[in-house]
């Protein structure tokens, strides 16, 4: 089964982004599963970037900062995310990101790491990016994000008072 963007030299994947990123691996990773004979070493070449990509995005303090565009996923991908993952998308029209940056962007990067084969104990990442969750989390034990993240670009815990 050839891959959709062999079918014509105009379309190309455009957008470089955290959980774009984790999700192109976590496809690639199914469909090495479905047919494992088709072009694997391009796909592993392809899954080795994408791995280094996400490594080299996380931040100091072991979060990923998810500057998530709308416009660079299909409908179909937005309602795979929002049903698997049980996500509250919250836009930010003006800036065209998530209202959830930081956790958001830990979650993903995370789960591509995964997919790509890396755990707690074998990568730094996925410890810091603990680190971080858990630095982050609320006393109820969950996690909030204000609004004003994506705006700011600094993570900013959500406080009820």
């Amino acid at each position: 089964m050839p891959l959709p963007w062999n079918l014509t030299t105009k379309i190309r994947p455009i957008c470089r982004h955290v959980e774009c990123t984790s999700l192109a691996i976590q496809g690639l990773i199914s469909f090495t599963e479905l047919y494992p004979g088709y072009r694997g070493v391009e796909i592993e070449s392809c899954i080795k970037n994408a791995v280094m990509f996400i490594e080299n995005k996380q931040q100091n303090d072991g979060s990923w900062y998810a500057k998530f565009n709308a416009r660079c996923v299909s409908k179909y991908a937005l309602n795979y995310m929002v049903t698997k993952y049980y996500i509250c998308i919250s836009f930010n029209n003006r800036y065209g990101t998530w209202g959830i940056c930081f956790t958001y962007g830990a979650f993903f990067a995370i789960r591509g790491l995964i997919a790509a084969g890396r755990n707690y104990e074998n990568s730094q990442a996925i410890r810091n990016g603990c680190k971080f969750l858990l630095s982050k989390q609320l006393s109820a034990g969950g996690w909030g994000e204000h609004y004003s993240s994506s705006e700011i670009e600094v993570n900013i815990n959500f406080v009820v008072t």
